[in-house]
């Protein structure tokens, strides 16, 4: 096959393997920074070696030139994804690292557009094994477990008043309950809350249930509609919210979800505000949040997961739709969410050092 490569591809060609020493030189810094390596870090400088190679022969032989670069995607694409895996903590030299393997398959995809279609699909494929190969190899970096700031059953306040203004809305008191041993072992968590609460003055009673794992890896804890549910109640209604909050999350998403279950011809009613917090980031979603806790979005100076959920039980003359939202009940659970929430950012979820966690 004659080469397709003109003198002016040959030059952007050399700069390649300019580039990909210098990939080769920050995939090799990176491995080495770590006490001990994983084998995708080594895969990763190997890669880096491989593409100046392929490149190198690429530029000797104009016979075997297109094929060359169209095989050497394999290791630029798995490079980038490496240099990829580092630069999301946002670290300078992380950055750098994969600014320069991305400038590197810049100089690429500017040779393979003039290569023949034959040549491209063949780079299509080694585009796909490369990425395949670094997903099969790749590890998520653990986060450093983060105690929590203070123990939450010994602290937590046994009274919580919500307030507008001077104006006291609600006044909730209430004692931390132990869980049955089963339940603690189904939960793993490495601190929890369970806060049976009641509003005298208005005759609610309520829950503040919190769960914290100081690693964010670790399993997601068990959720109110699978454990709700296994408990012979049933949802009547669900839905996603987000509520405003006076404090430094400004909002936080929140399941909003409405249980009943049937007592000997009485219904029981509650309503719930759930939602998981992974290094300081909330999300809804169960998947969202093992997503979070199971990639390396989580900040490498450690990250925490935990879960809270307010319950408000309906009394038997609450007529209302609690769903709505300016429903007693519901506006009750979003007081209570005003006071739980700033009062776990301030006193218990830990500082991270300015690295994001989620």
């Amino acid at each position: 096959m004659e080469s397709t490569l003109e003198k002016p591809d040959r030059t952007l060609l050399a700069v390649g393997i300019a580039l990909w020493a210098l990939v080769l030189a920050l995939a090799a810094q990176q491995a080495l920074a770590q006490a001990s390596a994983p084998v995708f870090a080594w895969v990763g400088v190997g890669a880096a070696a491989t593409g100046i190679a392929l490149l190198a022969a690429a530029l000797a032989s104009e016979d075997l030139a297109p094929w060359l670069i169209a095989v050497a995607v394999l290791p630029l694409v798995y490079l980038v994804f490496y240099m990829g895996e580092r630069a999301i903590t946002g670290q300078g030299l992380a950055i750098a690292r994969l600014a320069a393997g991305l400038a590197a398959a810049a100089v690429w995809f500017g040779l393979a557009r003039r290569l023949p279609q034959r040549v491209q699909y063949a780079s299509c494929v080694a585009a796909v094994g490369g990425a395949a190969i670094f997903f099969q190899l790749w590890e998520p970096p653990a986060p450093v477990p983060v105690p929590i700031a203070r123990p939450l059953v010994k602290t937590f306040p046994r009274t919580l008043t919500v307030q507008l203004g001077d104006r006291v809305l609600a006044t909730w008191k209430g004692e931390p309950q132990e869980l049955p041993r089963e339940v603690v072992s189904a939960l793993g968590a490495d601190e929890y809350l369970n806060l049976p609460i009641e509003d005298a003055a208005k005759h609610y009673q309520g829950l503040v249930f919190v769960t914290y794992n100081a690693n964010a890896m670790s399993n997601i804890p068990h959720v109110p509609w699978v454990c709700m549910t296994q408990n012979g109640f049933a949802i009547a209604g669900q839905r996603e919210d987000d509520v405003g909050i006076a404090s430094a999350a400004g909002s936080v998403p929140v399941n909003v979800l409405l249980f009943t279950k049937d007592l000997g011809g009485q219904q029981a009613r509650a309503l719930m505000f759930q939602y998981f917090n992974v290094g300081h980031s909330y999300t809804t979603s169960r998947q969202i949040a093992r997503f979070m806790a199971t990639t390396g979005s989580v900040g490498e100076r450690g990250s925490y997961l935990s879960q809270t959920q307010v319950v408000i039980y309906l009394r038997p003359n609450d007529t209302a739709n609690p769903l709505a939202k300016d429903s007693e009940p519901y506006l009750m659970g979003v007081g209570l969410l005003n006071v739980v929430v700033p009062l776990l950012e301030k006193d218990y979820y830990p500082a991270l050092g300015g690295t994001k966690g989620g």
